[in-house]
């Protein structure tokens, strides 16, 4: 039987399946007739049981000599809609006579071979690229598909990152849903990048990609030979899943052409999706007669240049566990309406995004239409949608009346809630033109909300109209560009009842409004915007000059420009920058006025305005920043400047001075006209440093000097024992007797203040300052401390005052104390310090004692027969007891050597030991078997030896062993060698996977396990033989460079293919919305 997503009857007829009655229609195709019927539950309970389900965050993306695979099955939730969604094709009736052979890759639209390199994205390599990517080369006419144009090709990402659960591989039937709901992109617009698997596509992306919408994908699960022919004789290719590890060994002694049969495939594990494009009666291999030609997506160096065949009994062999898929186009499809929704704050994927067609009189639904993609992650958290959403609705139209004209979205469920912050339809009339509607609908109210509400708005087409027409004017030749482009609206109007809004964008993209005229003239205009204010700006310019520009959200407001003579060039444009989206997100335009002008011969008139932190004296004391603003009736076409000596240059934006001194400005403006204003010019001061003042005493007289490169000294000052402040004009006598404490400072020219500085003058101070350190961290035992150490330490002076002061730690150099610090080292340390006052006077060096450790004991254990013997040691603090329990019982200390138990039965020995500073030392256990003396069988060897690559190397997992011998299991051991050199025992395990990190890149090893218990060593599993190119240094890295490498004479692949175990996709069915892919588990 096949699936059929979305079957088109022609004609019922009544069929039963099990007691139960269903209705059965028809689909005539190129070469038949297809007869299917809606899936009835008895069958998905059937394929259910026999197919198995998605396992919740497993990696089907495996490796095979540095290209990915990632071929994935149907899950749960998507078994519970299939009686909803899914239909059974029950037979397929041919009209054909088929020729000997067929190659659809000869066609110039069949896609270039390519290569998706280490991701798990064959599936969309075999459905979107090559099975659709030919189908719409056809429909589109695109003759340089097969040289791999990439505007003529389909983007594997674009279905891709839509599914998958970061790079862990997808279904055929989720790509395939993708296209049917979302279309597919180019790659000129979504390249295929082998680091991006979670980006959604820009805007761009998103409007091409609505054209490119499947209508269904059929499952053939009962396939012949000639049900093949029929398919491919249609015009379509044909995708299948077949297992990838084969392809080390079934070329083998074959010639030029590269056949795989029946006795070269002996494996029933399926992990890789692949597309059939031909047959040919003639080929033949190993007694098989007859082939299909199948092109892989592992670049042109795989087998014929990308190619290989398969034979018509290898095929029905794969075929017998997994159907062959294929797709069905909507030929020359015209989308008709868009919805496009912009986010300020994006929600997370893991929602489920719907749209409604609702009665304008009830509100209720009329239509739903759910949108494919994964709502579940389990590798990661849920990615956000993008910024820009875009949606096309045709679908809904089929119910769309006066009174069912209310279009709603709708997000539910989800990790994150976003904000919607814009919401509108776009329609088109005729034919689809990416970002160039021919009307929109007003803006759905009561934004911003957040995605728990329904939002929604009413939309009715109105009389399609001209730019020229919906601005009021016939004196312009316009025209629209940029990633989308203005459209006529009448929602918004200052005039008339009409305007033209700009293009709906993504970040940084513009849309541009633009026309010429005749001058001289004089050219008025309204405009306003509702954007993010000093971020988005609507920009009008007259031959690429900007003559005004507005941003955030504005009224209705008048422009008028003076156009000189001959024929000039007014353009609008709406750019965003890459921030968020804010208001509706565009700019609009209406009733362009214009009457005949005048000569222009009278120069632009500029001023500068002079910003910053303004002093005394005409100086700034800091950065300056001059604004030049031009005027002009006719339009300023230029304004120039230099500052200094520098080169005059063009005016766009402040200048900034950030230099200390006195600049000179200036500056000019030229008109539209060509006259040029006489050169002005500016002064600008500016002194941002302040004086340096320094002291020289002589017994009881203070001299002060007094220095400012720039500004100069304005003045000086200066206070004895915090008494009045004084001017400082000469030397002066801070006293006759006793101490004083002398304080001064100077403020220069420019209004610069220095700190505050003090001296202390005469006196008999002969006592050094008192210093005292206060230690803080956690405390454990015995007055040691567990964490870093904060060390602070306090000097006092009352008499001159702390000039320094000074420690070191253990032999460490003296070192100025600068503030609290922290010490982190473990041991026993010797903090010692001293202080030094404003006259000298040293302090007694002091010293304290502190201890710290922060790192617990490590307890080894040893058993003998039934003894065990604990062994701790701790470095720092040393080890102060062990404690240990046997089986669960209470804990003891240890104080010797213990028995476990009897003999014959598995103890369970744990432990731990504490050291004197208090650390506690995580618990440790060691299973103790005392044989009974009977006789001793080693268990037996584990299987299904398997590998994938981490960071730093690989991780090597297997089965445990049906057999444990004669006693409990110990764990395993795991060997390797260096090519076929000595096998070295590398490392021993508990559970049954080992990483090993300490490989190097381009060099081949071999991997063996067995399995170990007291009673003795299994025999060895393997070899694996492993070589990786590239050792990952990052999860960044993880799935972007291929890394398991076989050798290319094939050597031992026959053993390593027999022991690496990989589930099976076996079966898919398609459904309307979600995936279609049953896995059956098998071992191989």
């Amino acid at each position: 039987m096949l699936f059929s997503a979305l079957p088109m009857a022609s004609m019922a007829v009544s069929a039963s399946i099990e007691n139960a009655t269903y209705s059965e229609s028809s689909l005539s195709v190129d070469g038949g007739t297809v007869y299917y019927h809606r899936i009835q539950q008895s069958e998905v309970d059937s394929l259910q049981t026999l197919l198995g389900v998605r396992q919740d965050g497993v990696d089907y993306n495996l490796l095979y000599d540095g290209h990915g695979t990632g071929l994935s099955p149907l899950s749960s939730s998507e078994y519970s809609t299939l009686t909803e969604q899914a239909y059974v094709v029950s037979s397929v009736v041919s009209d054909l006579t088929y020729a000997s052979s067929l190659d659809l890759s000869n066609s110039p639209y069949f896609p270039a071979v390519g290569d998706q390199l280490s991701l798990g994205a064959c599936a969309a390599w075999a459905m979107t690229y090559y099975c659709y990517g030919y189908l719409e080369a056809k429909d589109q006419g695109w003759t340089q598909a097969s040289s791999g144009l990439a505007s003529q090709v389909l983007s594997p990402t674009f279905t891709y990152n839509r599914i998958s659960d970061y790079n862990t591989g997808s279904s055929l039937s989720g790509n395939a849903y993708v296209i049917r709901d979302w279309g597919a992109a180019t790659m000129a617009t979504m390249p295929y990048d082998v680091t991006d698997y979670l980006s959604w596509g820009s805007d761009v992306a998103q409007r091409e990609a609505i054209a490119h919408r499947a209508l269904s994908v059929m499952y053939i699960t009962s396939a012949t030979v000639d049900t093949l022919k029929v398919v491919l004789q249609s015009g379509s290719p044909v995708t299948f899943a077949m297992d990838a590890l084969t392809f080390g060994t079934v070329f083998n002694g074959d010639g030029t052409k590269k056949i795989i049969s029946a006795a070269d495939y002996n494996t029933a594990s399926l992990n890789h999706a692949q597309t059939i494009v031909g047959w040919d009666d003639t080929v033949s291999e190993d007694g098989d007669v007859g082939a299909f030609r199948v092109v892989n997506s592992w670049g042109t160096g795989f087998a014929e240049g990308g190619y290989y065949w398969i034979t018509y009994k290898a095929m029905l062999e794969m075929l017998a566990l997994s159907p062959p898929t294929y797709i069905q186009d909507r030929v020359g499809y015209q989308p008709q309406v868009t919805a496009v929704v912009h986010f300020s704050a994006m929600p997370a994927r893991d929602s489920t995004f719907s749209c409604i067609l609702q009665s304008n009189v009830t509100g209720t639904a009329v239509k739903t239409r759910t949108f494919y993609y994964r709502t579940t992650y389990y590798q990661g958290t849920a990615p956000a949608f993008p910024e820009y959403l875009f949606v096309d609705l045709t679908d809904l139209l089929t119910s769309y009346s006066a009174t069912n004209s209310r279009f709603a979205i709708s997000f539910s469920g989800g990790s994150k809630t976003g904000t919607v912050s814009s919401y509108h339809l776009e329609w088109y009339d005729g034919s689809y033109v990416a970002g160039s509607p021919t009307q929109r609908s007003a803006f759905a109210a009561g934004l911003p909300a957040t995605t728990k509400t329904v939002i929604s708005l009413a939309s009715t087409k109105y009389t399609q109209m001209t730019l020229a027409a919906a601005l009021d004017t016939t004196a312009l030749t316009l025209s629209t560009s940029g990633e989308a482009c203005w459209t006529p609206v009448v929602d918004t109007s200052y005039y008339g009842g009409d305007s033209v809004v700009s293009g709906d964008i993504g970040n940084s993209h513009s849309s541009t409004l633009k026309g010429t005229i005749a001058g001289p003239a004089t050219v008025s205009f309204y405009w306003k915007v509702t954007s993010e204010s000093g971020a988005d700006y609507l920009k009008c310019s007259v031959d690429s000059t900007v003559q005004a520009s507005i941003s955030g959200t504005t009224a209705w407001t008048k422009v008028s420009l003076n156009i000189a003579s001959g024929t000039h060039t007014i353009t609008w444009t709406y750019s965003k920058s890459a921030a968020t989206s804010v208001g509706a997100d565009c700019g609009y335009v209406d009733r362009i006025d214009t009457t005949g002008g005048t000569s222009d011969s009278t120069a632009p008139v500029t001023s500068a305005t002079l910003s910053g932190t303004t002093g005394t004296n005409g100086w700034y004391t800091t950065t300056v920043s001059a604004t030049l603003t031009a005027s002009d009736s006719g339009g300023v076409q230029s304004t120039m400047y230099k500052l200094d000596s520098g080169a005059w240059t063009a005016y766009a934006a402040p200048v900034s001075i950030t230099l200390d001194g006195t600049h000179t400005l200036q500056y000019y403006s030229v008109d539209a006209s060509g006259n040029v204003e006489a050169t002005k010019s500016a002064t600008i001061k500016k002194d941002s440093t302040a004086p340096v003042t320094t002291s020289t005493t002589s017994g009881y007289s203070v001299t002060l000097s007094r220095s400012d490169a720039v500004s100069g000294i304005s003045t000086t000052m200066y206070s004895i024992d915090s008494g009045a402040w004084k001017t400082y004009t000469a030397a002066f006598s801070a006293g006759t007797t006793g101490t004083h404490v002398v304080k001064f400072y100077s403020v220069d020219k420019a209004g610069n203040t220095e700190s505050t500085k003090q001296i202390s003058v005469g006196g008999t101070d002969t006592v050094g300052p008192v210093s005292s350190v206060t230690l803080s961290g956690t405390t454990g035992s015995n007055g040691w401390y567990t964490t870093n150490v904060g060390i602070k330490i306090a000097a006092t002076d009352a008499a001159s005052g702390v000039a320094t002061t000074y420690y070191k730690i253990d032999s460490g150099a003296w070192t100025a104390y600068a503030g609290y610090f922290v010490y982190s080292s473990d041991g026993t340390h010797t903090l010692q310090y001293y202080s030094v006052d404003t006259l000298g006077n040293i302090e007694a060096t002091k010293s304290t004692t502190f201890k710290k450790d922060a790192v617990a004991p490590t307890t080894s254990s040893a058993v003998s027969g039934s003894t065990v013997t604990l062994t701790s040691n701790d470095v720092t603090s040393k080890v102060a007891t062990i404690y240990y329990q046997v089986d669960g019982g209470s804990w003891t200390l240890y104080t010797g050597a213990f028995s476990a138990g009897t003999a014959g039965v598995q103890h369970t020995v744990q432990f731990y030991a504490v050291d004197n500073a208090g650390n506690i030392e995580a618990t440790k256990q060691v299973n103790v078997y005392v044989d009974t003396g009977a006789v001793k069988v080693a268990p037996s060897a584990p299987t299904s030896l398997s590998a994938r690559t981490t960071i730093g190397g690989i991780k090597l997992t297997w089965i445990a062993p049906l057999n444990t011998g004669s006693a409990p299991l110990s764990g395993y051991k795991i060997y390797r060698s260096l090519g076929t050199g000595t096998l070295v025992l590398i490392g021993t395990s508990a559970t049954t996977s080992y990483s090993d990190t300490t490989m190097v890149a381009n060099q081949q090893y071999r991997y063996y396990v067995t399995a170990y218990s007291s009673a003795g060593e299994s025999a060895k599993l393997g070899p694996m033989i492993i070589k990786l190119s590239t050792i990952l240094s990052s999860e960044s890295l993880l799935g972007e460079t291929g890394m398991i490498d076989i050798p290319s004479d094939g050597s031992d692949m026959g053993e390593m293919v027999q022991r690496v175990p990989f589930w099976v996709a076996c079966f898919a069915a398609i459904v309307l919305v979600g995936m279609a892919f049953w896995v059956i588990k098998r071992r191989a």
